[in-house]
């Protein structure tokens, strides 16, 4: 932590914003229902064809090979759960790092507020149900953020880069992973 004065909102008890982030966890397991019912659509299709292209030629080919890797654990067929079980836990695991990269900057009450409204957005239920790489790049530019939070409040300029840098490695998944770190920077 930074020396000198907290803001007013660090002095909170942790238990609200604890009790918001259980309730944003329950709810944020909606990602998982239903989640192989419905056929796949065509950018879910691409992903899956495109996931067998020379690695040279593709734009980010950790989320790729990250597809082909969950297609080979659930058994190697690709069928819609197995193509879209990685971006549901991808965006599942964004909520309680929401919480953790936001906490020091605006307090356990306001951090578990964001994880609740992550957990149930529409368009994060979306991009969780959906075989392609947002929620990848979601969760490096939360974990990204989480770390630049931390080290401009410690005046630890490493930690800063370091978290612009995680920020950054979502360009592996989706070039808009280099827009969030810009703006971290």
């Amino acid at each position: 932590r930074a020396s000198g004065p907290l803001p007013a909102f660090e002095a909170e008890s942790s238990r609200a914003g604890l009790g918001l982030l259980l309730a944003a966890l329950v709810l944020g397991l909606l990602r998982f229902v239903r989640l192989g019912e419905w056929s796949l659509w065509f950018d879910e299709v691409l992903t899956w064809g495109d996931s067998h292209d020379s690695p040279d030629g593709l734009v980010n080919p950790v989320g790729y090979w990250l597809v082909r890797q969950a297609v080979e654990w659930t058994g190697g067929e690709p069928t819609e759960l197995s193509l879209r079980l990685l971006p549901a836990v991808a965006g599942y695991l964004a909520i309680p790092l929401a919480y953790w990269a936001f906490r020091p900057l605006a307090g356990s009450t306001r951090s578990g507020m964001a994880a609740l409204l992550l957990a149930v957005s529409a368009w994060e239920l979306q991009w969780s149900q959906t075989a392609r790489f947002y929620t990848f790049v979601q969760l490096t530019s939360v974990a990204g953020a989480g770390f630049t939070i931390r080290g401009l409040l410690a005046g630890r300029w490493p930690v800063v880069v370091a978290g612009v840098l995680v920020a950054a490695s979502g360009v592996m998944f989706h070039l808009q992973g280099a827009l969030v770190a810009a703006a971290l920077l």
